[in-house]
């Protein structure tokens, strides 16, 4: 990971300033904090940045005619659960039906999909996960609040209702209430996000530029384009660094399991405990003390450390190349395998970084993605 210190504000001779009103826009200019200098302000809010990694974990989906995710979020706001809805384990996407209505219903979806919110439930990174809360893009159907009620799940946060005046709809809603489970809608801030691979960074955007869907898709064959594996992790990882409060440089990881199951996350910030407001976020002081160096946590030794289980044997997806510092906390924890998006560069803690890799056997790579930029679309489960 290479440091970038950022140029001091440029200063401007008042006296040079013409008395047309721009003396009054220049000391305002003067008097507004440095923005490297305080935390970043622009960071996704939770509710968001959970439903946006539900949007994201849809796009794994094979159905050609709906793609929903949902995420299980502990007390401690850490993903302990995500699933998007497909066949179950082993049975064939190219082999059961994908079709929404024929002569024999067992040759319709219905029979054997499973939804994103029970995947995400049995996908759990934990033993217990009671007093959770699931946030899913569309709202539970009867058989899913069955299963968010027994596992303990105490809220549930949905973004979609276009299915709230079906049966199974009013089913859940009936059992929700009784069992004392918290149901709200969110009402999303940002139609569209894009996630941009080269840039390695994720910004809103408007729906007009999104390239339009091949609407003429067989809707009786499964989604032949879904999210790539790799590209899905990459992107989750972009994502969580939309989170960071670090006004320079916003880094996010992941760790992902044999089973292709998103274990941890984490992007840089100051460790629990440590305010934002009063630790340090520049890194252009004279004073070593004064700078965030000493204090900021990286993305991936945050994302180890939320994994809350054994991340041995796991893949480490990062926004950039680990530092040595991270580089020994992938090495102890028992990683087997680093796969980085942004370009190495080769500075003296990178150096050392690939020295201890190099020594230990743990492989890398730099990934490529299939595609330049990915967009989450909130408006579209509606749709």
């Amino acid at each position: 990971m290479s440091l970038v210190t950022p140029s001091p504000p440029a200063t401007t001779n008042i006296s040079d300033r013409s008395a047309d009103g721009c003396l009054a826009e220049e000391i305002s200019t003067l008097t507004v904090e440095d923005r490297n200098l305080t935390k970043r302000t622009d960071y996704i809010g939770w509710d968001s940045y959970f439903m946006a990694i539900s949007c994201l974990v849809s796009k794994r989906s094979k159905d050609p005619a709906t793609q929903v995710g949902a995420c299980i979020v502990n007390r401690k706001n850490r993903i302990v659960g995500q699933g998007y809805n497909g066949m179950p384990r082993g049975c064939s996407d190219d082999e059961f039906p994908w079709d929404k209505t024929s002569s024999n219903p067992t040759e319709t979806k219905y029979f054997y999909v499973c939804h994103a919110e029970m995947n995400a439930v049995f996908n759990k990174n934990c033993a217990d996960i009671s007093n959770c809360v699931l946030y899913s893009l569309l709202f539970p159907c009867n058989q899913c609040a069955k299963t968010i009620i027994q596992s303990g799940i105490s809220e549930v946060v949905y973004m979609g209702d276009k299915n709230m005046n079906k049966p199974e709809a009013t089913a859940s809603k009936r059992m929700f209430e009784a069992s004392g489970v918290t149901v709200r809608q969110f009402r999303p801030l940002y139609d569209v996000l894009k996630i941009n691979f080269k840039s390695g960074k994720c910004e809103e955007c408007l729906p007009n530029t999104i390239p339009p869907e091949d609407m003429n898709r067989d809707l009786s064959k499964k989604r032949e384009h879904c999210l790539p594996w790799d590209d899905y992790f990459m992107a989750i990882s972009i994502l969580v660094a939309k989170r960071s409060k670090c006004p320079t440089l916003q880094r996010g990881a992941c760790i992902v399991n044999q089973e292709k199951c998103i274990i941890g996350q984490g992007y840089n910030g100051m460790p629990h405990g440590c305010s934002d407001d009063e630790f340090p976020w520049r890194s252009d002081s004279d004073s070593e003390l004064d700078n965030k160096y000493l204090y900021e946590c990286h993305a991936v030794l945050n994302a180890i450390l939320n994994a809350g289980v054994n991340v041995k044997g796991c893949v480490v997806y990062s926004t950039t190349f680990p530092c040595n510092e991270c580089t020994k906390a992938i090495i102890q924890s028992g990683i087997r395998k680093v796969v980085y998006l942004q370009t190495l560069e080769m500075e003296p803690r990178s150096c050392a970084a690939l020295r201890m890799l190099n020594a230990v056997g743990i492989t890398y790579r730099q990934h490529i993605p299939v595609q330049d930029e990915l967009f989450v679309d909130f408006t579209l489960i509606d749709a």
